[in-house]
């Protein structure tokens, strides 16, 4: 590999799409030539995103790479003209773990040239520590208690990172890195893209080994918190959501109304007229905790929730 050279840009794009040397590289390249090949290398891209598939491939070939790269700039293209805000949340964050994947099997240099990307100034200390300004670690930082502040070694406003936490912070710019822009505005997009995307058919469904109880099936509750609905939620979350996130899958009262509330932003870019607030949805938390509720079956949730949820 030419160090600095193109074929190390090329490489470093296959690994980290979202970098700047993708725009570069596709920068005057010609990607409506072979349109049909690309816009299926985009939507298959899209697919396996949106069903946290997308794996991380070694790949020693530099054309295929580049391949690679303007199927990425086409699945932007494609997620952007759904409008779907579950969709390009599933795009965001399958193209970080795929990055995720590309950084564990890489080296230190290429920690710190994501880092860099991301926007998160890094040092690696001798001790193989990386030194991660405090400023950005609390922009990038997951919502984990791990990442707590006072479960990691702050000094002088740095913190001490070891590499598995460092990729991980990592894995949390990069979402947010390929989030930025998306969706592309619809006049700014090609109109074939636009008028094939309303022919597409997309696998909505994730399954993603949710735990059963005997004789019921809740995975498909997952499927729920992944599509964002205009109507009913009140019912969706006292009677779905709080009682599965808290006694099926196992959350506290706050984990669970964390991502209640996270849900519900999300519906309201459907249709902001609504009256669910934090203090009702850990009210509904608590209740099903306290009282051990169980989800509604998948019968009578397609009764509530048929015109909105595709279930199977």
């Amino acid at each position: 590999m030419e160090l600095g050279g193109f074929s190390e840009k090329v490489d470093l794009a296959y690994k980290f799409p979202f970098c700047s040397y993708t725009r570069e590289l596709l920068d005057g390249v010609d990607i409506s030539s072979n349109y049909q090949k690309y816009l299926d290398f985009g939507k298959e891209r899209v697919q396996k995103d949106v069903s946290m598939k997308n794996r991380y491939y070694e790949i020693g070939i530099g054309d295929i790479k580049f391949e690679e790269l303007k199927g990425y700039a086409y699945a932007r293209m494609i997620v952007s003209s759904l409008r779907n805000p579950y969709m390009i949340e599933r795009f965001c964050r399958g193209e970080a773990q795929r990055s995720k994947e590309a950084l564990v099997r890489g080296d230190s240099k290429e920690i710190m040239f994501s880092a860099n990307q991301v926007g998160v100034g890094a040092v690696l200390g001798a001790d193989g520590l990386f030194v991660v300004h405090l400023s950005d670690f609390l922009k990038n930082m997951p919502k984990r208690d791990e990442f707590r502040l006072v479960n990691n070694k702050i000094y002088g406003g740095k913190l001490f990172l070891m590499r598995g936490r460092m990729i991980e912070l990592i894995e949390e710019g990069i979402y947010r890195k390929v989030k930025i822009g998306l969706p592309i505005p619809t006049n700014e997009l090609p109109k074939q893209i636009v008028e094939m995307s309303k022919k597409m058919d997309f696998d909505m469904h994730v399954n993603i080994g949710v735990p059963k109880r005997k004789g019921r099936n809740t995975a498909w509750i997952e499927s729920v918190l992944e599509t964002p609905i205009p109507d009913v939620r009140h019912r969706t979350i006292n009677l779905i959501l709080a009682p599965y996130l808290t006694n099926v899958k196992g959350m506290d009262v706050e984990q669970a109304a964390k991502v209640i509330v996270g849900y519900i932003e999300e519906c309201k870019k459907l249709n902001p007229d609504t009256r669910v607030n934090d203090a009702y949805i850990r009210y509904q938390c608590r209740y099903a905790k306290e009282h051990k509720l169980r989800p509604l079956s998948l019968t009578n949730a397609k009764s509530l929730l048929g015109n909105f949820v595709r279930f199977d």
